[in-house]
């Protein structure tokens, strides 16, 4: 893989390798690539469910990804305007899983109530929830802006396979 900034980035401990997707090249580009990086051999791997028409996420960078059972979960980033699916979908918001038996991408959503767009933002899980928490960016231009004095958090219920619910909760400042 080639250098880059602000790639998302998770350990699958299935595969014994690290998932990279995206981030931005040093003249800015948003790329829209994924890699293996095998643990054991330390060797590249370009990641499978890219084939020309398919179904898969947008360039971005500043996105965040996170392993629940046998999915890749890419949540938010910053992508080009152009680069807004035709769905509608702005690249901060979109939940994207990569079913890692299937090799395959599935935009999830709707959700009855989505999180505000955000790039550069952190996620974790635990169990069958996505937990995010950072600013909100900017939907016009996808870049992270600041809200004070509150800092938002979203959390996403994730039963085995796929995510039906989201909520948002907003939380006191930590100055």
């Amino acid at each position: 893989a080639a250098a880059r900034a602000g790639a998302a980035m998770c350990d699958v401990p299935a595969k014994n390798a690290a998932f990279v997707f995206g981030g931005a090249d040093a003249q800015n580009a948003v790329l829209g690539d994924a890699f293996w990086l095998d643990h054991a051999t330390n060797a590249w791997t370009t990641v499978g469910g890219f084939a020309s028409g398919g179904v898969h996420p947008v360039a971005r960078a500043y996105a965040t990804a996170n392993v629940v059972a046998t999915r890749i979960l890419l949540f938010g980033g910053q992508c080009r305007r152009s680069a807004v699916p035709a769905a509608g979908v702005p690249c901060g918001d979109a939940l994207w899983s990569y079913d890692l038996q299937l090799n395959r991408w599935t935009l999830e959503g709707p959700f009855a109530s989505a999180p505000t767009p955000r790039a550069g933002h952190a996620a974790a899980t635990r169990e069958y929830s996505l937990n995010v928490f950072g600013e909100p960016t900017d939907e016009d231009i996808g870049l992270p802006t600041k809200h004070p004095p509150e800092t938002r958090s979203h959390r996403s219920h994730l039963p085995p396979g796929t995510p039906h619910a989201a909520t948002e909760s907003r939380r006191p400042s930590l100055k």
